[in-house]
């Protein structure tokens, strides 16, 4: 019987693959065994994938807050003081605030990556606090804080609850810190001045003009009220650039200070009571006379700030009054009639000072509310 060669040929190609494969399948499966492990590596499991995510959280800042509360629901109040606490002044005096603990601001500062010697500590400390609204009505206001470790944001978290409540005591300063607010208060001082300046050439025209004895004795009270106005602001500005709180005691260095309400009695107080704690520390009356030193201290820092309240409330009302006299004495010369309305100088006075008006109404209502508002805000720590 005779074999077709196709047969002959399709047998002798399947014996050499099955011999083939008997004599290599070991190694076949060695290989194969191998790639799986390499695509396996590849995808990574559970734990593996949770592995991944604790080494990537090793580049995330810790965080702590300080929660904001308002005893009323004021928007005006919050914008202000988010506005404030994210300002660059406040940022600054935060920078200074911390230099009461110089290993405090070296470890927060250490946190910088960037060694220059045009290292900037304030702008740096500005990347590491901002303010967040954490709720959809915007009820909930917190302060995040940010830290390399737990211990750097916490230390900075207690240095930024210290510094707003110091940084807030003067009501004028803190909202300064505001551009706009800021920006208004220039123009102002630039309105005033030119004001005056107009007063002072309108006054030579009308030595000129040979005015009466009822326009100098006007002048002459005029002059007056500027030198008490000028002498008024001397003091507010000496009591602002002191630091009053570390010393109690410098309290009776201001003459203004020293007379008013019972400052002068409470700083006496405290005194007499800081002697006999020195000489008897360890006293049986010894807590209860730190408990009304404490006492002590508050009430002197509340006629503080009422001190300084009533010398910006006279301020303002000393400038009223000169605004109001230096008006009354241009519409009461011959300067101020019809005809010499045309006069550049009476004419922009007028402008000048009706723009001074309203721009002083805006600014003085909301510094007016700012003073009696901020109270109202409470800084806790989460």
């Amino acid at each position: 019987m005779r074999v077709h060669p196709f047969i002959c040929i399709v047998a002798i190609s399947l014996s050499l693959i099955v011999f083939y494969y008997l004599t290599f399948r070991n190694e076949i499966n060695d290989e194969f065994q191998l790639v799986t492990k390499i695509v396996e590596k590849k995808l990574p499991k559970k734990d593996e994938e949770l592995t991944y995510r604790e080494r990537a959280q090793k580049n995330i800042w810790e965080t702590e807050k300080i929660k904001i509360n308002y005893g009323k629901s004021l928007g005006l109040l919050q914008t202000l003081n988010d506005k404030i606490i994210n300002s660059k002044k406040f940022t600054f005096f935060l920078n200074e605030f911390l230099n009461r603990s110089i290993q405090a601001k070296d470890e927060v500062l250490s946190q910088n990556d960037f060694a220059s010697k045009e290292f900037n500590s304030t702008n740096f400390l500005s990347t590491l606090f901002y303010t967040k609204y954490e709720s959809e009505n915007n009820n909930t206001h917190f302060v995040i804080i940010k830290g390399k470790t737990k211990r750097t944001a916490k230390i900075l978290q207690i240095a930024i609850l210290k510094a707003i409540t110091s940084f807030y005591e003067n009501a004028e300063s803190s909202i300064l810190s505001i551009p706009e607010m800021k920006s208004q208060r220039q123009k102002i001082i630039l309105l005033e001045n030119k004001s005056n300046e107009l007063v002072s050439r309108i006054n030579k025209l009308k030595e000129n003009n040979n005015d009466n004895l009822s326009s100098i004795s006007m002048s002459a009270e005029i002059k007056i009220l500027e030198q008490e106005l000028e002498d008024l602001q001397k003091v507010y500005e000496e009591i602002n650039s002191s630091n009053y709180f570390k010393d109690q005691e410098g309290f009776l260095d201001n003459d203004y200070l020293k007379s008013y309400g019972k400052i002068e009695e409470y700083v006496s107080l405290i005194q007499q009571l800081t002697r006999i704690l020195k000489n008897n520390p360890q006293s049986s009356s010894a807590e209860q006379m730190r408990a009304n030193k404490s006492k002590l201290s508050s009430l002197l820092v509340s006629e503080y700030e009422k001190a300084i309240n009533e010398l910006a409330q006279d301020i303002e009302i000393k400038k009223n009054q000169l605004e109001d006299l230096k008006l009354k004495n241009i519409e009461d010369s011959s300067l101020s009639s019809t005809k010499n309305l045309k006069i550049p100088e009476v004419s922009l006075f007028k402008k000048v000072s009706n723009s001074l008006e309203k721009m002083k109404m805006e600014y003085y209502e909301k510094l007016k509310f700012w003073n009696e508002s901020k109270s109202l805000i409470t800084f806790l720590i989460e």
